[in-house]
């Protein structure tokens, strides 16, 4: 009777015990709390933080040795910075943050859409090779523009064996346009980058002296892959990435995507428009394209791709031909410089730049003047003379050349 007896008031103990620790975790009154917060990795803020507030990050470091701690897997309290709202705000964060490891962040100027993170050394060191400034004409994948940009630094050297389960896979599929004059080595690495198909995390730089040499190991985030990545119950276009990852082709969506585009464009903070665009591109909303179209000069940030700086570009050119022949007929009319600009590189886009050529050359004859007409063969002109459509008018036909 004992052993039944005092078995019964263990088992009373323990549930009670666990009753009053869920009851702490959940928010419920309990007499055990654990009120030190879980920490977490740096690159996992980085990834929500980057989400909520529509940027991306890239981190640089010198270490003095291999088995210097990686700041990806550095800690931090995700109290401070889960409170964040704003771009300006996470950067504010951050510098506080990483304060105590000789670390600093700044948003870029001339890409607002990108935070820097990287050793308060490194910032205005001028022989430091990611503050240089260089020209690039390049086209083709991704890690080999960036052993170029390494190839012609003296005593800087990719390093090319990489450890077996690395927290980043390696990027072998981005190809990337790269048209670069005097240009920071810094900036033609995140302007290349097509953000809306990326990783939060762009990219990770860390550095390392050896035998007299600067060994630079990069590691690319990555394209995010394409299956859904969160459940689409409750979400709404203000949760950007997410509700274009998750939500399912609707009516309802459709409707709440034309929505919010309307709305946020009228409000004086945009704020997660090019994903609700995103959203009607890839299911190809061919209703949707005069709306579009009429935010075609809308502008998420500042970088090399156009199509990344202006998302309705990319979202109607998702669309493909349709969207093609609508921007066709825009062109005859456009007054304004920089909206032909975007209608005649969607042309290019979907079309490729010899057929896309020939195609609004064509129009040319059709607009309703003269002064019109000029007006289009100048601003073809200036897009073809592009070094980066030059690329890939080489690059495709020494691909068919070589029977690829």
């Amino acid at each position: 009777m004992k052993v039944w007896s005092y078995a019964l008031v263990l088992c009373l103990m323990v549930f009670t015990t666990g009753y009053r620790i869920c009851g702490a975790a959940e928010g419920r009154p309990g007499h055990i709390r654990n009120d030190k917060p879980t920490k977490v990795r740096l690159v996992d803020i980085l990834v929500k933080v980057g989400q909520k507030t529509d940027c991306y990050f890239t981190i640089e470091e010198v270490v003095q040795g291999s088995d210097a701690l990686d700041m990806r897997n550095v800690t931090l309290d995700p109290r401070e910075i889960g409170e964040v709202s704003t771009v300006d705000d996470a950067v504010k964060v951050l510098k506080e943050e990483l304060g105590h490891l000789e670390m600093t962040a700044y948003r870029s100027k001339e890409n607002p859409a990108v935070v820097h993170i990287l050793g308060k050394a490194l910032e205005n060191r001028p022989d430091y090779w990611l503050n240089r400034r260089v020209d690039l004409a390049f086209s083709g994948m991704l890690y080999s523009g960036f052993e170029k940009l390494v190839k012609g630094i003296e005593n800087v050297e990719a390093q090319r064996v990489f450890v077996t389960g690395d927290l980043y896979g390696f990027d072998h599929t981005t190809s990337v346009r790269i048209s670069a004059e005097n240009t920071a080595i810094r900036r033609i690495l995140s302007d290349s980058i097509p953000l809306s198909r990326y990783a939060r995390v762009l990219w990770h730089c860390r550095s390392r002296q050896s035998g007299g040499k600067l060994i630079v190991r990069m590691i690319f985030g990555g394209q995010v892959r394409s299956k859904a990545q969160a459940r689409a119950e409750g979400l709404s276009f203000s949760d950007g990435e997410k509700a274009f990852r998750a939500m399912p082709k609707s009516e309802a969506g459709i409707k709440a995507a034309a929505d919010y585009i309307t709305a946020q464009l009228a409000s004086k903070t945009p704020h997660q428009v090019r994903w609700a665009m995103l959203y009607l591109g890839k299911h190809k909303v061919s209703q949707q394209m005069p709306l579009l179209i009429k935010h075609l000069d809308y502008k998420y940030t500042t970088c090399a791709i156009l199509e990344e700086s202006h998302p309705a570009v990319r979202a109607l050119a998702l669309m493909g031909k349709a969207a093609s022949g609508a921007a066709l007929k825009e062109i005859t009319r456009e007054s304004k410089d920089l909206r032909l600009k975007l209608l005649c590189h969607l042309v290019l886009l979907v079309e490729g730049p010899d057929a896309g050529t020939k195609a609004i050359k064509a129009q040319i004859s059709t607009a309703a003047t003269a002064k019109q007409g000029a007006r289009i063969a100048e601003t073809l002109r200036a897009l073809l003379k592009s070094q980066s459509y030059k690329e890939t008018r080489d690059t495709k036909a020494k691909h068919k050349k070589n029977g690829n």
